[in-house]
């Protein structure tokens, strides 16, 4: 049974002030405060209809976190107040909090049906519609979903949750491998990067002998660079906000992102060419002296893969700017680097997501091991007996 709105009716006190105003002032039903005195709230205005218009809006807030009432509050207004309170305590960073609201702009198509008047059935009619988008943006949908109503239960809104009985739907969208370069490929790259007009050459090629998410290079500073150890120290990364401005997240995209990375004398040297004639503070990679997008990268690269003959099509496949990322895990596992180091390197959470994205390319290169094993064997002198 859905949850009656409080309305004010005959509610209240008004009180003319001196300045031809009024003050009206509100006692909460079975509440008080430190004194143990009702609590009480005030609203101001030039007429005693704008001032129970405004109670009635705080009221709402009060009871729901939003200016609407609980009979007409949406499914929209409860998912930005709850991606909004947690950026707002530390839950989640900035970044999370931007990609938050994309998902909540997703929800538009029943952001005008009261909470209280969403049925299981048009719930499963709403996510079926969505099926064009990929299944991770489809996972985001659901679980703002199960947050909204899980919500709108703890406040009284609602008094049964649909998303119980509500399955998370497939998507339609054609599922496309991000693929690694060949050796070939990767040759190729690097040379048009080279010596060719191509812009930002610098954060691609850090990123293909490193491993590191774009935003994470973006985000580097000349400080982050110990020359003598000779180590990135990865601390923070670059995201986007909604409107599609670059800013910087003082933490990386998971917390196993924040790592030192060892690199090579030969990337060291590339680092030290990078950041000659810049300070401690200044960024290593910029546009206009401005944090680079991570979007202005990747035009870029684009523009490389289309306009210089570097790849060659693979059915199923595609090839993107993460593809620089899956690079350099490829060949770190054709060196044989085993998966846990592969794993810090590219900042999994767990060893489990590296298996996942890696598994294949590991999979590849067991009868090499398998060899090189044997051959160990041999040459100490152990045998099965036979």
């Amino acid at each position: 049974m859905a949850t009656k709105k409080r309305r004010l009716n005959g509610d209240g006190s008004f009180k003319r002030r001196s300045n031809g105003t009024y003050e009206f002032r509100y006692t909460i039903p079975g509440e008080y405060d430190a004194d143990g005195k009702p609590r009480r709230i005030s609203v101001y205005g030039k007429t005693q209809a704008e001032c129970r218009e405004k109670m009635q809006r705080k009221l709402n807030v009060y009871e729901t976190g939003t200016e609407s009432s609980k009979s007409d509050v949406t499914i929209p207004e409860l998912a930005r107040l709850i991606a909004e309170e947690k950026y707002a305590d530390g839950t989640t960073q900035r970044q999370t909090y931007e990609r938050n609201l994309e998902t909540v702009k997703l929800l538009s198509p029943i952001g005008n049906i009261p909470i209280q008047k969403l049925t299981e059935a048009k719930i499963k009619e709403y996510l079926v519609s969505q099926r064009r988008y990929s299944d991770s943006v489809l996972k985001k949908v659901y679980q703002t979903l199960c947050a909204a109503f899980k919500e709108a239960m703890r406040r009284g809104i609602v008094t049964k949750d649909p998303m119980l009985g509500i399955k998370r739907p497939r998507s339609e969208k054609p599922a496309e491998d991000v693929r690694a370069l060949s050796v070939a490929e990767e040759k190729r790259f690097i040379d048009v990067l080279r010596t060719e007009d191509v812009t930002y050459p610098e954060p691609m090629l850090l990123s293909l002998f490193t491993g590191m998410r774009m935003g994470e290079v973006l985000a580097l500073q000349v400080r982050d660079i110990d020359f003598d150890e000779k180590a990135i120290h990865i601390c923070k990364t670059v995201a986007a906000s909604s409107s599609g401005v670059a800013f910087l997240s003082s933490r990386t995209k998971t917390e196993a992102g924040m790592r030192d990375l060892r690199v090579s004398d030969d990337v060291c040297r590339f680092l030290r060419k990078c950041a000659e004639g810049l300070a401690e503070d200044d960024y290593l990679f910029t546009k206009d002296g401005k944090i680079m997008r991570v979007a202005t990268v990747y035009a870029s690269f684009r523009k490389v893969i289309e306009n210089y003959d570097v790849i060659k099509k693979v059915n199923g496949k595609k090839v993107t700017m993460h593809s620089l990322r899956h690079t350099y895990a490829s060949r770190c596992i054709e060196s044989g680097m085993q998966a846990k180091v592969l794993q810090h390197r590219l900042g999994h959470t767990d060893i489990q997501t590296t298996y996942n994205v890696y598994g294949d390319i590991f999979a590849m290169y067991e009868d090499a091991c398998l060899d090189t094993a044997d051959k160990y064997f041999t040459s100490i002198g152990v045998y099965i007996g036979v």
